[in-house]
């Protein structure tokens, strides 16, 4: 059964603080305010909540108790503002007509006490009703020192956030919220079920709509007045001025501009346009929650997630009709983009280009870690000119321009081209400067995108090109472009012109749910890795190989791979530093000289350390073994038991041998699925890896 204990922790949730201290204010639930005089004082004033009192009278009954709200809120840096919060659980219990029946209504409550603590503070009063996380009522008020009456805060109507982000709306400051996976990934749910089942968006426009939403919420005049405006065609109107002023001022040229607000098309969707403000769904709806929720994640400066590109990656995600696929958007885990700038070593002096950028994650971690020892005036001139991206698809372009206007780039240096094409004209991007000015490249180019000669490799000698003698390129491929057998050509050309520094083997899934197998590879650019003799590729030096397959991260339930322990910190420091010394470990990293017909990965050439295999190594094998067994149901179960055995492993006689020594390896008839017959004998088929 419903009870008013319910709407309190949802307000808990919602708002997320805790009784008691909190970073930067304390929660004293129920009144609890014996230590705080003036704020004690006014409470005694009010007593218990009357059935009836008109805001403008003062209750003259009998004080036999102490008024109790469900919250009131103190702040460190500003004691004499107070946030003062009521709650009912029935959402008909809200508001009355005449806002005379505290002990009734949230609304009549919330502003009695507040009448009361104005005499002494600055009283921000929120009153909220009902039990569900979505169907909540909320209104907020501030009433100033000692003035005679209150002003809502309408854009905090049927919205939750922070104490912190309430006070730093009044102060006109930027609002500011810790990063939360799970909630980004419950808003892009949201948000798409309305689009899908409400407004009936297509999944191919909800992207970009968000992404305009987004933009148009940059510019100042558009942010502090598009609440008061009263009409869907309005807000409309106003978006598309915000998006011109945004973009201007992010020297995207009128081209540019016109392509992204036509991707927009605020208002294509009738539904859209025909709703009230007011209701769940509106462009106002969105308008505010993107500003309120999402946004106050993405100005997170302690968080090197990037926000903005996780919540498109979810957003996408969760819309029908295999929309991802068909951007083409595939998000670059954002702690393999920060393994990827380490490996570049990356300084606050470099300029760095990816000239295939999706969202713009790379770059976006790029530029944290160039902040990283820089002071004001540098960070402004990394923003400014040391951020390069290029992106073909008008949609992803839009995005990855959002991404870099809203982290606060000058001058979006996003670039809609095509990366082959700016690669043979470098002047599109360098101010017709003869020599590159890229030092490091970062990239993961599309996967499987054959036509015209784009190999996942061809893109990464595109991009090596583009860099300046030295630069250092770091990529993330499919392992298919590390096998000696396949992109023949594309390896060669590497080779004859680039050295390839190092090459990790990355978790079987960090890409999860996609199942893409990857390495990360690290080229010097313009510094050939060998000599042709004979026709053969001679290398110069060793290739620093690693087998970095256990990140730390684990599989949870609605949130993906997450690093639940938090362990990356400490590997990511681990694989640096065994990088950065040439450290060769057995069972883990080697150093071999490579050609472009041998294999780049180090399974092929690194020792195995059997002396980390234990008992229950070997006894977890055979419980995997017999498990499949029994639930493929190739054998009968036992049901006689045995004696337990004591296992003994000595590892000191093993050693590797050939497969050749025990078996006589041919090539029979080739044997398809189809003609196969079920039988005793355990069949091994070759595999691209194999």
């Amino acid at each position: 059964m419903a009870n008013e204990q319910m709407t309190e922790t949802l307000v808990r949730k919602l708002m997320a603080f805790e009784n008691g201290g909190n970073q930067g204010f304390n929660v004293y639930p129920q009144g609890d305010t014996e230590d705080l005089y003036e704020l004690n004082e006014c409470l005694l004033k009010a007593g218990g909540k009357p059935d009836f009192c008109a805001l403008n009278e003062i209750n003259d009954e009998k004080r036999r108790t102490k008024a109790k709200p469900e919250y009131l809120i103190v702040f460190d840096d500003d004691p004499n503002l107070v946030i003062v919060i009521e709650c009912k659980k029935n959402k008909k219990n809200h508001i009355s007509e005449t806002l005379n029946q505290p002990k009734k209504y949230a609304v009549d409550g919330v502003l009695y006490y507040a009448k009361y603590l104005k005499e002494s503070f600055r009283v921000i009063a929120i009153a909220v009703s009902g039990t569900k996380e979505d169907d909540l009522l909320s209104n907020a008020y501030i009433w100033n020192k000692q003035e005679e009456t209150y002003t809502e805060i309408t854009k905090l109507r049927n919205i939750l956030i922070s104490p912190l982000n309430v006070k730093n709306i009044l102060e006109k400051q930027k609002l500011v919220q810790s990063y939360s996976l799970k909630t980004i990934k419950e808003k892009a749910n949201e948000y798409n079920l309305l689009m899908r089942d409400t407004l009936k968006i297509i999944p191919q426009q909800r992207i970009m709509f968000i992404a305009g939403c987004l933009l148009s919420l940059q510019d100042d005049t558009f942010k502090a007045e598009y609440n008061s405006r009263t009409s869907s065609y309005s807000l409309v109107e106003g978006m598309y001025s915000a998006l011109e002023r945004v973009l201007k001022k992010a020297g995207i040229n009128q081209e540019k501009i016109d392509l992204i607000k036509h991707g927009c098309n605020f208002g294509s969707c009738q539904a859209l346009m025909n709703m009230p403000l007011m209701q769940k769904g509106s462009l106002l709806f969105f308008l505010k929650e993107l500003e309120l929720t999402i946004l106050p994640m993405i100005n997170d400066d302690a968080n090197h997630q990037d926000a903005l590109g996780v919540f498109y990656h979810e957003f996408i995600k969760y819309t029908a009709g295999g929309a991802g696929n068909e951007l083409g958007i595939v998000l670059t885990p954002s702690h393999l983009c920060d393994f990827m700038c380490e490996l570049a070593d990356l300084r606050d002096s470099d300029t760095v280009i990816d000239i295939c950028c999706g969202t713009g994650s790379f770059l976006v971690s790029a530029m944290n870690k160039m902040f990283e020892n820089a002071n004001e005036q540098k960070i402004k001139e990394i923003k400014r000119n040391q951020l390069y991206g290029i992106e073909i698809q008008d949609s992803i372009f839009t995005i990855a321009t959002t991404n870099m206007i809203i982290r606060g780039d000058g001058q979006s240096h996003i670039y809609h081209n095509n990366c082959f094409d700016i690669s043979k004209n470098l002047n599109l991007i360098t101010n017709n400067e003869k020599t590159p000015k890229f030092t490091v490249g970062l990239i993961n180019p599309p996967y499987s995108q054959k036509s015209n000669n784009e190999t996942e490799l061809n893109f990464v000698n595109t991009m090596l090109n583009m860099l300046q003698p030295r630069g250092i390129g770091v990529v993330v491929v499919p392992m298919s472009c590390a096998i000696g057998t396949k992109f023949k050509e594309d390896r060669r050309r590497l080779m004859e012109n680039h050295t390839l520094k190092a090459v990790f083997s990355m978790p079987d899934d960090i890409f999860y749910p996609t199942g893409t197998n990857v390495c990360v590879m690290v080229w010097e650019a313009h510094k050939p890795h060998g000599i042709i003799k004979n026709n053969s590729l001679i290398p110069n030096e060793e290739t620093f190989f690693g087998y970095y397959k256990d990140d730390g991260f684990e599989k949870r339930k609605h949130l993906g791979r997450v690093d639940i322990n938090n362990k990356w910190e400490k590997i990511k420091g681990y694989w640096i530093d065994l990088y950065k010394n040439k450290t060769e470990k057995i069972g883990y990293t080697c150093k071999k000289k490579v050609s472009d017909t041998d294999e780049w990965l180090v399974e092929a050439y690194m020792q195995i350390d059997y002396s980390q295999l234990t008992n229950d190594s070997f006894q977890q094998t055979l419980n995997k073994h017999i498990a499949y067994r029994i639930s493929s149901n190739q054998y009968p179960v036992l049901t006689e038991s045995k004696k337990s055995i004591s296992l003994k492993l000595d590892v000191s006689k093993w050693h590797e041998f050939m497969l050749e020594e025990l078996f006589i390896h041919q090539c029979g008839v080739r044997l398809t699925k189809i003609d196969r017959e079920k039988g005793n004998l355990p069949f091994v088929t070759a595999k691209e890896f194999n």
